[in-house]
Order: structure tokens, then sequence, then C-alpha cells
């Protein structure tokens, strides 16, 4: 979307993007080497879940990873090292695809794109079984996918023609086969190990499956099942984006309650690594890369003000990409005056409506009871000095304060408050009407 719109989509790292880490992102260094070890260490196939809760940056630290390790294989190719890693990796957004029924056409092609098939040995064998693979051809072309095979399309359009004379029922007894949909399966996988097994650069194959919690539940229990069946070959790694406890409550949806959700993904998920970014490592850190990706939404007056009053945000609150990404929206269907402080006083009713909604409530509501947990979330510390504030986060507590119905403190180093009227136009007026009432989902 362009920079004009009202909402805008999350802008996350492009995977095909070839960038190594910064050292400032140590907690994804961290993280991506354990999971980068986990993989190189197993050689039979292995389904890893990178599993946390919606909004806790599972997309962007895949997405990173991704582009991390193709900037190492770039790096490799140029170097022309006798010994390479030997590392290729597919990232695959299965929310993006699941308009189609069979998510085996989609993940035929990217792998086709990227697999190390020198002799074209897998590429022919996609085309020679996909047609039987598939549930129905015709279901496939006639909603507009065919965009999705790429150099298959023209296997399966033959297939489909070839076909279209055989009448309703016999074609519907066709595809119910099950020898020639379980032979097409074993074809495909023979095919793709003597690819891996071909002498080439690429020793290893990683496969992200992201978004798949997302997804529609029979479509994600498709995805599962096909990995299982269809590319479970040795140093095929398949890495899932997703959150295990949605995903079990898919597994419900689809066969009832009387299943155990957790237990049936045991089939498919060979283990898991928890999305959980260390604030001990480098504390500063995480909210630094949230305003900087508030800024990369949209760079403009509201969310440059929003990343300010984000700097004095305690460090040891858990702000996410989700909530930068509704913070971005409320600010752009509020209409909210710019003079005065910049906005700062909106940004920090809007912080606190998106990120602390109690908070929020008790400052609307002119109510102290939070106060001492307001003001430790703003890291609002007044004394003679206060400690590590500048001027405007200074003038800013002091507002929250006023809101509160809290004294301010008269001395503060050179008296600067006083030289402030609090109740002066400096200020937004009317800011809690403005918000009141929009609810940003």
């Amino acid at each position: 979307m362009s920079d004009n719109s009202i909402v805008t989509e999350t802008k996350l790292p492009d995977p095909n993007e070839p960038r190594e880490f910064s050292p400032e992102e140590e907690d994804f260094i961290t993280f991506g080497q354990k999971l980068e070890d986990a993989l190189w260490n197993a050689s039979a196939p292995l389904v890893m879940a990178v599993d946390g809760p919606w909004g806790c940056g599972k997309s962007y630290f895949l997405r990173r990873w991704a582009s991390h390790i193709k900037a190492i294989e770039q790096q490799e190719a140029q170097k022309q090292l006798e010994y390479p890693r030997g590392i290729k990796v597919i990232y695959f957004d299965a929310f993006k695809k699941d308009y189609l029924e069979d998510p085996l056409v989609s993940l035929l092609l990217a792998v086709v794109e990227h697999i190390p098939d020198q002799n074209g040995i897998f590429k022919e064998a996609a085309k020679k079984v996909l047609p039987v693979l598939l549930k129905s051809t015709f279901n496939i072309l006639t909603a507009g996918a065919t965009r999705e095979l790429g150099e298959l399309s023209s296997a399966v359009a033959e297939a489909a023609n070839n076909t279209v004379q055989l009448g309703i029922d016999e074609l519907n007894g066709w595809w119910r086969n099950a020898a020639a949909r379980e032979g097409g399966m074993e074809e495909l996988q023979k095919a793709l190990t003597e690819a891996m097994e071909a002498e080439g650069r690429v020793k290893k194959l990683f496969v992200i499956v992201d978004e798949l919690d997302r997804c529609r539940p029979n479509y994600a229990l498709r995805v599962l099942e096909t990995i299982k069946h269809v590319f479970a070959v040795p140093n095929v790694h398949f890495v899932l984006g997703v959150n295990l406890e949605q995903l079990a409550r898919s597994v419900q949806h689809a066969y009832g309650t009387g299943i155990s959700g957790e237990k049936y993904l045991q089939r498919f998920v060979h283990a898991k690594m928890t999305m959980k970014i260390s604030n001990e490592s480098s504390p500063d850190w995480r909210h630094l890369r949230a305003r900087d990706y508030l800024k990369g939404i949209r760079n403009d007056e509201k969310n440059l003000n929003l990343a300010r009053v984000l700097d004095w945000v305690d460090i040891n609150e858990n702000i996410t990409y989700r909530e930068m990404q509704r913070l971005d929206t409320l600010a752009q269907l509020t209409r909210m005056p710019n003079y005065g402080l910049k906005g700062l006083d909106a940004s920090a009713a809007m912080i606190l409506n998106i990120c602390k909604p109690e908070f929020y409530a008790s400052l609307r509501d002119r109510d102290n009871t939070q106060v001492k947990y307001i003001k430790k979330f703003f890291s609002i510390e007044f004394g003679e000095r206060p400690i590590n504030m500048d001027e405007e986060h200074i003038i800013l507590g002091a507002w929250i304060l006023l809101q509160l119905n809290e004294a301010i403190p008269i001395y503060v180093e050179d008296n600067y408050l006083q030289k402030i009227n609090l109740n002066s136009t400096k200020f937004n007026p009317g800011i809690f009407d403005r918000i009141d009432g929009l609810v940003i989902l």
C-alpha cells in the first residue's frame, strides 16, 4: 500500500533480500544460530516449530533469518569456497496461499524454483505427477490459480484437456484413486531425494512456512500433511512460524473437541523453539527495533511523535509489532492537531490506549489509583533533578500528573516547570474525546 493509505499492511523485512544480521540484532543472532545448529545437526527430515503468541515477532525474525542465510549463501558463491556450508533457504507465506484448496501446488513451485536440481529430476517428476496429486485440476484452473504453477502450469493444463472427455463420474473416480495419489507422492519423494543426494553445493534445504496459524484450519492441516507425505526426505527441513496453541484449536475445529490438538500435532512437528527475545542481553534493543519499525510503517509527524514517547516507556514493557501497527492505525484515524508540544500528550494517550487500556481509562477519568504504575510505565521520576529525563519528557510527565490530579513538583532544576503554563494551549484539547469509542482490532 502507498503511504497515503489510512491503514497500512505490516511492513516486514524482505526474506529474499540477502542481508546479514547487524551487530545490534543480538537477540536474533543468538536465536537464529540455535535454530540453524539444530537443523544442521539433523539428517533425517525435521519439522521445527518457531512457536510464540500473536504479535511476538515470529514473522519479523523468520524473514530476517532467511535474509541472513541468503546473504551468507551469496558470499560463499562469490568466494567460490571449496567446502561451503551448503544451506539453501526457501520462505513460504502460507497465509497468502490459503485461497487454494490444496497447498501442494504452491509448495511444489517454491521447491522447484530453488531445489539444487541439476539434472531436472525433481522438476520432471513434478510435471508428471502433479495432475494426479491434485484433488481437482478444474478447481485450480478456474480459480485463476494457474499463475501459482509457473513452469508446471502447462503440464496441469495438458492433463486437464486429456481428461475432460472422461465424463464427471469417471473423472471423480480417477481423483479418488488412492493408489495413484500414493504412487505420485512416492515418486516425488524419490526424485527429491535424488536431487538432494546429487553432487552439488547444497547440502541442506531449509523451508520456512510462515503464518500457518492464520490460515483456514483445513488448509493449515493440509500443509502439515503435505510436508509429511511429500517432502519428508533426508536433509530437507521445515521451519514453521506458528502459534501452536492456536493451531491446536484448528485441529479441534476440523476434527471435533474430542481430539487432542496438541497430540495430533505431534504427528507432524518434531521439535519447537519458543520465540522469546531476552531482555537481559540488550534491554534497549527491543524498544529501538519497535520504534524504528513504527517509523518504517509511515515516517510522518504522528509516528515520529509516537516513537519519541516510546523512547520513554519502561524497557521492561513488552511492546509488540502488532501493537505498533495498531498504533499507526489509531494515529491515522484520530484527528489530532500537532501544535504545541508536537502532539506528545496525544501520543502518550494513544500508546496507553493500545498497550495499557486500563491505564488509559485511569488517565481519561482523572483517577489517580493507577498513578504509580503510569509513572513507572513512562519512566517518570521527578525530583530536584529528574533522572534521565529531557525537557520534553519532563513536560509530558507534568501533563500526566496534571491529568491524574497529582501534585506537580514545584522545584525542578532551574525552576523549569514554573516557566510553563500547563493549562495553556500548549497541550491538545479534547484528546480523550477524539480517541474514545475508536477500537483498533
